[in-house]
C-alpha cells in the first residue's frame, strides 16, 4: 500500500494518468495531491518515486521511506 504527497506541478500529470485501477486521489488546497494505491513491483515504484525528485513525499509505507532515503545517500556519496 502506497501514500504519497505530490506537489504541484507533478500533481497535475500524476493526476491525469490511471497508474493502477485502485488508486484514489485526494486534491488539497495547496494544489498538491495526496496519492493512495495498492502496487506492485518495488524497483518500479522506487524509480517512479526518484523522478518526481523533491515534488514528492513518501507518507507509507515507512519501509520504502527508508529505502528511498538509502538510495539517496547512495547518489549523494556520487555526486
Amino acid at each position: 500500500k502506497l501514500k504519497l504527497r505530490i506537489e504541484k506541478p507533478l500533481s497535475y500529470i500524476v493526476s491525469e494518468k490511471l497508474w493502477v485501477e485502485n488508486q484514489k486521489i485526494s486534491w488539497n488546497e495547496d494544489e498538491s495531491i495526496i496519492f493512495e494505491a495498492e502496487m506492485q513491483g518495488k524497483t518500479e515504484i522506487i524509480s517512479w518515486i526518484l523522478s518526481m525528485g523533491s515534488k514528492v513525499t513518501i507518507i507509507e509505507p515507512e519501509e520504502l521511506k527508508n529505502e528511498i532515503k538509502e538510495e539517496v545517500m547512495k547518489m549523494q556519496a556520487i555526486y
